[in-house]
């Protein structure tokens, strides 16, 4: 499944899976837990960082799957745009906007064949540090993620 480039070197994808623990994988996803030595800082704090795909897992009749999500960021989508960050920072705070967020993916049935996305497993209660500032992952009344600063 996985290729080896002509050097030796495994692909970019195989040296993320020997890094992560796989905990679902389906045709479309496959989310990766990670260990306390990878992505994590000495206070057990997990870094994320802007345009990361996580997945939540859920149950529905007694089967496991994984609602995906995207960290945002203020500076990432300014720079993602080219614009100047400090503007965009300005803007967003003076119309109450928040710098960090995680934002729901939606889902969509394709006939075409997709390479396979890797999620890294969120749940809620993490401690997650997204550009130096702390947050809990906390579960919001729309079922969606929200960050409470810690």
């Amino acid at each position: 499944m996985y290729t080896v480039d002509g050097d030796g070197a495994a692909t970019e994808t195989e040296k993320i899976m020997a890094r992560y623990e796989s905990i679902l994988e389906s045709p479309a996803y496959r989310v990766l837990k990670r260990g306390p030595e990878t992505h994590g800082d000495h206070a057990g704090y997990i870094r994320l960082k802007h345009g990361e795909k996580l997945g939540l897992l859920r149950e529905y009749r007694g089967a496991t799957y994984a609602e995906k999500y995207r960290v945002g960021t203020v500076l990432g989508c300014a720079i993602e745009n080219w614009e100047d960050p400090d503007k965009a920072r300005e803007r967003n705070r003076a119309n109450g906007g928040e710098d960090h967020w995680i934002n729901g993916c939606g889902t969509s049935l394709t006939s075409r064949e997709r390479p396979q996305e890797i999620l890294f497993l969120i749940e809620v209660g993490d401690k997650v540090v997204i550009e130096g500032h702390r947050y809990e992952v906390v579960s919001e009344r729309n079922g969606n993620l929200g960050l409470q600063p810690v």
